[in-house]
């Protein structure tokens, strides 16, 4: 009987967490039931939480994020104060903000993965070093490569500054972000990209619609396995991380 009332405990508590991942996203209730189950596959069995080499694997794997700067930034503001990985629920809730067709969590989202120290604005010397990860530079010489990219990100931080309306004391907020990104989506990923490419949302998507939660466990059950094994045989290899500049940038 006991083991019974944990099972619906349980069972009642992942309905409460769909159903407010439902509500927070738009995203239909059966597929977040299997971003769930593909998120349980890859917690630690000790306590059920992800860490930080899965997260930052799949991410490059399912959805094509490579920045490490920023990887390493989105984990942090999606983990909790003082746990030890990422929760099933925050991941799911990561994922969902992917697949939701909402602009403004999506503008939050990517603002708080921005806001690297965490005090709630952007810094004139954050935007700096955002771009820095976001410029295309082919020289093979690493002083003139230096100075390159130092000439890039100052030209650059000009111009973002102008088009994110930078206030007076050289800071951005949120709320500021937030209209700038619902009047144009194309400015939500300008200081980076930390949300998924399209080709890879699609195939995401299509591997989870039209299946049941246990098709979708016996789908993923060995992929936090397969990463760690590929870890250790030393084939997992970061890729090159995704640069935006040069782009053609339209004032606003």
């Amino acid at each position: 009987m006991r083991r019974m009332t944990n099972f619906s405990r349980v069972q009642d508590q992942a309905s409460k967490c769909i159903a407010k991942l439902e509500e927070f996203s738009g995203v239909d209730k059966s597929m977040i039931e299997n971003i769930m189950q593909y998120a349980k596959q890859l917690t630690r069995e000790e306590h059920g939480e992800i860490d930080s080499f899965i997260f930052m694997s799949q991410m490059g794997k399912q959805f094509e994020i490579y920045s490490s700067t920023l990887l390493i930034s989105m984990y942090e503001s999606i983990k909790r104060p003082k746990a030890s990985g990422l929760s099933v629920e925050d991941f799911c809730k990561c994922i969902c903000v992917f697949l939701s067709d909402r602009t403004d969590i999506k503008a939050e989202f990517v603002f708080r993965v921005y806001d690297n120290n965490k005090d709630g604005v952007l810094s004139r010397y954050e935007v700096q070093q955002l771009l820095k990860t976001c410029i295309v530079n082919k020289d093979n010489n690493e002083q003139d490569m230096h100075d390159d990219v130092e000439e890039g990100v100052h030209e650059l931080s000009e111009i973002v500054s102008k088009m994110l309306n930078i206030d007076n004391q050289g800071l951005i907020h949120m709320e500021q972000f937030r209209k700038m990104a619902k009047a144009n989506s194309m400015y939500i990923e300008l200081l980076g990209r930390c949300l998924p490419s399209e080709k890879s949302l699609q195939r995401f998507i299509a591997r989870l619609s039209g299946k049941t939660p246990y098709e979708i466990r016996d789908e993923f059950k060995d992929e936090k396995l397969e990463t760690l094994d590929g870890l250790r045989k030393g084939s997992v290899v970061a890729k090159k991380e995704t640069t935006l500049y040069p782009i053609n940038l339209d004032m606003p």
